[in-house]
């Protein structure tokens, strides 16, 4: 196998290692289960509230679990990749590539 090769192959084992690992985040109304590719796996909403609550209060409570899914997405991604590296720390200008 040439080297080229086994990068690929070593991104691959990096990406469904990170599509593995899962989190679950939000806020008391919305749960929001992302993986480490940023893959939404399941959403889970306190329907009592819909009822109580403005349009335009929910979806601002859902942008506000959106966001808080990705970034600890983001999170998982940092941790393994550094990991992956040997414990080395994530260069800021990469962390904005995750």
């Amino acid at each position: 196998m040439n080297n080229m090769e086994e990068l690929f192959n070593q991104v691959g084992s990096f990406k469904e290692r990170l599509r593995q690992k899962k989190v679950k985040t939000g806020n008391q109304k919305i749960v929001i289960t992302i993986n480490g590719t940023q893959e939404v796996q399941n959403v889970v909403v306190d329907y009592s509230y819909l009822n109580k609550v403005s349009p335009n209060e929910m979806e601002d409570l859902i942008a506000d679990a959106l966001n808080r899914a990705i970034k600890d997405s983001q999170e998982i991604a940092k941790k393994e990749l550094s990991e992956a590296m040997g414990g080395i720390p994530i260069p800021e200008f990469f962390e904005q590539m995750l």
